[in-house]
C-alpha cells in the first residue's frame, strides 16, 4: 500500500477515535487480565488446554465480538450448498465474469463494533501526531510506540549446513535419485532380458535340426500307388521271384498282374503305397506363388519299393466281410539296389499309419497324397485288429530271417507267434526244390475292446 494511503487511513481512524466518547479515567489499565476480562481472549498457554478447546456453542451467551460481520451475506450452510441443494459447492458460473464479488459494505460497522470493545482513556492514549504513527512504521505497545520489529531471515542457510545428508533428505533430491536408480536398474534388466531372448531366438533359428533316426538315407517320398507304377512294381517283385524264396509266385508276373494288384487294393479299400526316388514336387514357384491346389507329379518317376495290405482270408463267395475281416496280410518289397537305405522302413511306416491311428507314426519321410484319397489317410481303411507277415524260412541256417525278424520286431513290433513246419517249397528256378517253414509274424494294431460288438 502506498504511504499516502496509509497516512490517509490513519487520519480517518484518528478522527473517529477522537470523536468517540472516552471511558472513565478510573478504568483498569490494559493489562493481560484486563484483556481477558474485556475481550474474552485467554492467554496462549491457557488456550492450548484441552478443556478450553471444547466448544460451548449454544450453552453460553454468544460474545458480540464480530457480530456485524457474522450477520453479513448469506448463511454459510446455504451459501456453500451446491446449486442442486445437495452438496457444498458454488453454482456453475463463468469464473471470470459471473462469480460473486466481495461485499465490503459492512466494514464501517465492523470497525465501530471493534472500537467499542477496545479500552480507552488517558492512561492508554497514544500520540497520533507523531510521524512514526502517521507513517505506520512503528507498532503500538499499549500506550507507546516501539521500534519496528525486525523479522529474522527464515530461509535456510544451505551453504553452511551442519549435516549435508540431512539437508538432502529434507528435499526431493534423494527420492529423485533413488527413482532414477530404480528405473535405470529396471531398464538394464529389461535390456539384458531382451538381449538374452534375442540371442536365444537367433540360436534357435541357426540351430540345425537333428536328423530323424528313421529318415531314409536317400531322397525319396511316399505316395499311393497308381497304375503307372505297375511296371516298376512287377520288376521289383520278379527279381525276388527269381533270386529268393520270399514270394509266393514261382514264375515272374506280368504287367497286367501288377495292375490287378493295384486295382484289387483300391476295390477292397486297402492301402497300397510306393516309395519314389527324388524330392517332393514343389507346390510353389520361385516367386512363392502357389502353382496349383493339387500336387502335380512328374511324368516319369522311379519306384524304389512298395508295400500293401491284402485280406487274410476270403469266404467261398469271395466276400471280404467274413470272420477274418479284422485281419490283413502285409507285403513289403524293396528294389535290390536300394536296400539298407531306409526305403523299406519308411514305406512300411506310412502303410501302418494308414491302417491305425494308434500306431506310433515316425513321419520321417515326405508323404504325398495328390488325389486326397481317404483310404490313404490315418485309419482310412477302417478298423484293423491284427497284421500278419508270412515269411518263408530255410530249415537250416537261413541267412536272411535273423536280421529280418529283428528289423520287424524292433521297428514295428512284429513278433513271431508261430512257425509252420514244411508247408512251403522253394522255386525250381533256383535249382532243386527245398521244403520251407513259414514263420508267422504278428502285430496287433487295435485292442479287442476298441471294436464294436457288432462289427
Amino acid at each position: 500500500m502506498p504511504s499516502t494511503d496509509v497516512k490517509s487511513f490513519n487520519e480517518k481512524v484518528t478522527h473517529e477515535l477522537n470523536a468517540t466518547k472516552q471511558a472513565p479515567a478510573n478504568i483498569a489499565p490494559l493489562t493481560q487480565d484486563a484483556l481477558v476480562t474485556t475481550t474474552g481472549f485467554l492467554p496462549r498457554d491457557h488456550s492450548l488446554k484441552f478443556e478450553d478447546q471444547v466448544s460451548d456453542d449454544g450453552v453460553v451467551e454468544e460474545n458480540r465480538k464480530e457480530g456485524i460481520r457474522a450477520i453479513q451475506g448469506m448463511d454459510a450452510a446455504t451459501q456453500l450448498l451446491d446449486w442442486d441443494g445437495k452438496r457444498w459447492a458454488p453454482p456453475p458460473c463463468d469464473w471470470e465474469n459471473d462469480r460473486t464479488r466481495f461485499n465490503d459494505s459492512f466494514i464501517p460497522d465492523y470497525i465501530k463494533e471493534w472500537r467499542g470493545d477496545i479500552p480507552c482513556g488517558p492512561s492508554i492514549q497514544v500520540d497520533t501526531t507523531l510521524d512514526e504513527f502517521k507513517g505506520g512504521k512503528c507498532p503500538i505497545n499499549n500506550d507507546v510506540l516501539i521500534d519496528p520489529i525486525e523479522q529474522p531471515e527464515s530461509s535456510p542457510d544451505i551453504g553452511n549446513g551442519e549435516n549435508e545428508m540431512k539437508r538432502l533428505h529434507q528435499t526431493s533430491l534423494v527420492d529423485a535419485n533413488n527413482f532414477r536408480a530404480r528405473e535405470g536398474k529396471k531398464q538394464r534388466k529389461a535390456h539384458s532380458f531382451r538381449a538374452a531372448a534375442g540371442n536365444r531366438h537367433i540360436e534357435i533359428a541357426m540351430a540345425v535340426d537333428e536328423p530323424n533316426p528313421f529318415s531314409p538315407k536317400i531322397d525319396m517320398y511316399v505316395r499311393p500307388a497308381q497304375q503307372k507304377d505297375a511296371q516298376d512294381i512287377a520288376k521289383i517283385y520278379n527279381y525276388y521271384v527269381i533270386n529268393s524264396i520270399i514270394p509266393e509266385d514261382q514264375e515272374p508276373i506280368s504287367l497286367l498282374d501288377a495292375q490287378e494288384l493295384i486295382e484289387t487294393a483300391k476295390r477292397e479299400k486297402l492301402p497300397f503305397v510306393v516309395a519314389v526316388k527324388g524330392r517332393v514336387p514343389p507346390t510353389h514357384d520361385a516367386q512363392g506363388r502357389t502353382r496349383s491346389a493339387k500336387i502335380i507329379l512328374p511324368q516319369v518317376e522311379s519306384v524304389l519299393g512298395f508295400a500293401f495290405a491284402e485280406r487274410f482270408n476270403y469266404a467261398f463267395t469271395g466276400s471280404t466281410r467274413g470272420r477274418s475281416r479284422g485281419t490283413v496280410t502285409i507285403q513289403l518289397y524293396v528294389d535290390p539296389t536300394n536296400t539298407r537305405k531306409g526305403v523299406g522302413r519308411n514305406t512300411l511306416d506310412q502303410l501302418l499309419h494308414c491302417m491305425a491311428t494308434a500306431y506310433s507314426f515316425k513321419n520321417a519321410c515326405p508323404w504325398v497324397n495328390p488325389d486326397n484319397d481317404p483310404v490313404h489317410e490315418a485309419n482310412g481303411c477302417g478298423l484293423i485288429h491284427q497284421m500278419i507277415m508270412m515269411v518263408p524260412v530255410l530249415k537250416k541256417d537261413d541267412p536272411t530271417f535273423p536280421w529280418l525278424s529283428n528289423f520287424l520286431y524292433n521297428k514295428f513290433w512284429f513278433k513271431e507267434e508261430n512257425r509252420m513246419k514244411s508247408v512251403a517249397r522253394s522255386s525250381i528256378l533256383q535249382g532243386t526244390g527245398r521244403m520251407l517253414d513259414i514263420a508267422v509274424l504278428q502285430c496287433e494294431l487295435l485292442h479287442e475292446g476298441e471294436f464294436d460288438a457288432f462289427f
